[in-house]
């Protein structure tokens, strides 16, 4: 199990952290993916169940003391790739925040949330392993809307997430190769001209 109160010192980004964490799961083992952020939850001695939350996708409530355990609740409503997600969110708190009780609600901007967030996808969607399953998909360097979905299924997470770290993580352009919505795109930019 890994030591999260010698791990969570020294890491400015959610990033740096995510990849120290990974390196420190694995080991020398091999990273098969999708990565399976519920056994991470697991190994790190966190109890999680899955709730009926309204407005909440996930809440991390700390041990208490030597004694007690973490506990994380996933919200039971949501798609089983947001649910991945939030498990890795929920990780974060448990590896930076773990002192603290942590509500996250659906659509928070809190600069504590985002890091969380950020973690998350950098633990489901390392660097190194997007940028390869880029390359395999790019062609004349774009990647369309089906390689992304490509790719979000292999990592077990959302199209949305995908995209977006495709986007601005790596700054690839995206492109949907469909003859409508080019024909779409094609008049909206001759409508701003």
């Amino acid at each position: 199990m890994i030591d999260y109160f010698r791990q969570k010192r020294g890491y400015g980004s959610a990033e740096e952290m995510a990849q120290s964490y990974l390196k420190e799961y694995f080991e020398n083992r091999e990273i098969v993916f999708p990565i399976n952020p519920f056994r991470m939850l697991l190994d790190a001695g966190i109890i999680f169940s899955f709730r009926n939350f309204k407005k909440v996708e996930g809440i991390y409530i700390p041990a208490g003391d030597e004694r007690d355990v973490p506990i994380v609740g996933i919200n039971i409503n949501r798609p089983i790739t947001r649910q991945r997600f939030t498990a890795a969110h929920e990780l974060c708190h448990h590896v930076k925040d773990a002192d603290k009780q942590s509500i996250c609600v659906t659509g928070s901007n809190d600069e504590v949330e985002r890091f969380a967030e950020d973690f998350a996808a950098a633990l489901l969607m390392p660097l190194d392993e997007l940028r390869r399953q880029v390359d395999v998909r790019r062609k004349n360097g774009y990647v369309s809307f089906e390689a992304v979905l490509e790719i979000a299924d292999y990592f077990g997470v959302s199209f949305l997430s995908c995209l977006f770290r495709i986007a601005y993580k790596m700054v690839i352009l995206i492109r949907n190769n469909s003859k409508s919505e080019q024909k779409n795109l094609s008049r909206k930019r001759r409508e701003k001209l």
